[in-house]
């Protein structure tokens, strides 16, 4: 693999860390139970679901293509903005 990623929970953790927003900020932000985001910050829980970490995305301004590269899905998310950026370009 060559280079190390960081973990979501890292990222949500650090991201969170860098706003200066507390647990139950983000937390009612994003619609997401406080105790369920320090279990995720501490990686005690499962994968949470799209919606979850699409309301972390929005509410901490992750970057999208770190994000989906931390679960794999990079060639997806690359491949989808490279053809939009192409596409918008013809409607300018």
């Amino acid at each position: 693999m060559g280079k190390d990623r960081i973990s979501f929970s890292d990222m949500v953790r650090k991201k969170r860390s860098e706003l200066n927003l507390s647990l139950r900020e983000v937390s009612e932000y994003a619609g997401i139970h406080p105790s369920y985001l320090w279990k995720l910050e501490k990686d005690k829980t499962k994968v949470p679901s799209f919606l979850v970490v699409c309301s972390l995305i929005e509410v901490l301004h992750l970057d999208i293509v770190e994000v989906f590269s931390v679960f794999g899905y990079e060639d997806l998310i690359v491949g989808y903005l490279k053809e939009y950026q192409t596409s918008s370009k013809g409607r300018m």
